[in-house]
């Protein structure tokens, strides 16, 4: 068989596409005139490339309207969940696992996998990312080594394999002639092995930095992301500025009970009082009735009669 132009065209098409997939950038644009083109050379006339454009979209939905309404069925299902609240009851319980960062590490990515493979990992993600992240945080998984669990297991093991739904088999097998089945399994089982040894490199590689169960990995982390949204490289955690400002003061003390105390509601507003914060008033710190540097400290072990200098608090030391 000879490569005529239209061959060529479509290979270029093809090459540009992933590029521009490569750069984050629509495609809809260099398929429209990779079309156009392709059907131009391939039939010699200029009118039948341009009626290609629109006869393309109906080819396509005739193909995939399987497809289209399975995910369609998806995400409805979905919806509906959310709406009834049963998507937080299905993986809360799992948050009782996380009792250090090992065990946080292999529960992430086994929900992951196994919710990616029934909900497919898009609407999966955000779901795990916003219950059980903080929860893994919590217990002591760096929030790198818990982006790359959730990664593999839902982006990379559950969609690339797509066991149950069978979106992605049924495309590959249909092309090739096949049963959709073949596809499946062979696909399950290329996707557990690739997925299985990408988990174990990204836990060999972190394990040093797993810890144990403590709220002042979670509020370090809500801190340095406060302070990377206040740089503009971020999304705010949101929240009023006293709660801000207590999780950044948190963060940089090095100390839970400090978190805790940081985090309470003010003490000492009566009717008509204005009270005082100890997240935002270094005054308080030294004790009722006594000003922001005089009077004892009896929490921070000062000698009794020497002036109480409240310790520093820098905005730059939680990042």
């Amino acid at each position: 068989m000879e490569l005529t132009a239209a061959h060529w065209t479509y290979l270029a098409g093809v090459v540009v596409i992933i590029g521009v997939m490569v750069a984050r950038r629509n495609v809809v644009v260099p398929a429209v005139v990779a079309t156009f083109f392709t059907a131009w050379f391939y039939s010699g006339s200029l009118v039948k490339g341009l009626a290609a454009i629109f006869s393309a979209s109906l080819t396509a939905a005739g193909e995939l309207f399987s497809i289209f309404l399975i995910i369609a069925l998806i995400t409805a299902l979905l919806g509906a969940m959310r709406a009834m609240g049963a998507e937080r009851r299905m993986v809360v319980p799992f948050r009782a696992l996380m009792r250090n960062g090992r065990m946080a590490f292999v529960a992430l990515a086994g929900v992951t996998y196994v919710i990616s493979l029934f909900f497919w990992p898009t609407p999966a993600v955000p779901l795990i990312g916003a219950i059980l992240l903080p929860a893994a945080i919590r217990a002591g998984l760096p929030a790198i080594s818990a982006a790359a669990a959730i990664a593999i297991a839902g982006q990379g093991m559950a969609l690339s394999s797509d066991y149950v739904i069978q979106v992605a088999p049924g495309l590959s097998a249909k092309a090739a002639g096949v049963e959709t089945s073949a596809v499946a399994d062979r696909a399950m089982v290329l996707s557990v092995i690739t997925g299985v040894v990408a988990l174990t490199l990204v836990y060999l590689k972190g394990r040093r930095s797993f810890g144990t169960v403590s709220e002042e990995h979670r509020l370090r982390w809500e801190a340095e992301a406060e302070a990377l949204s206040a740089d503009g490289g971020g999304v705010s955690l949101g929240g009023t500025e006293a709660g801000r400002t207590a999780r950044t003061a948190a963060a940089s003390g090095g100390s839970a009970g400090a978190a805790t105390k940081l985090l309470s509601p003010p003490e000492g507003a009566g009717p008509g009082g204005s009270g005082t914060d100890s997240a935002t008033d270094p005054g308080a710190a030294s004790g009722p009735g006594s000003g922001a540097g005089s009077g004892p400290d009896a929490d921070s072990g000062g000698t009794p009669g020497e002036p109480y200098a409240a310790p520093a608090r820098s905005p730059s030391s939680c990042r």
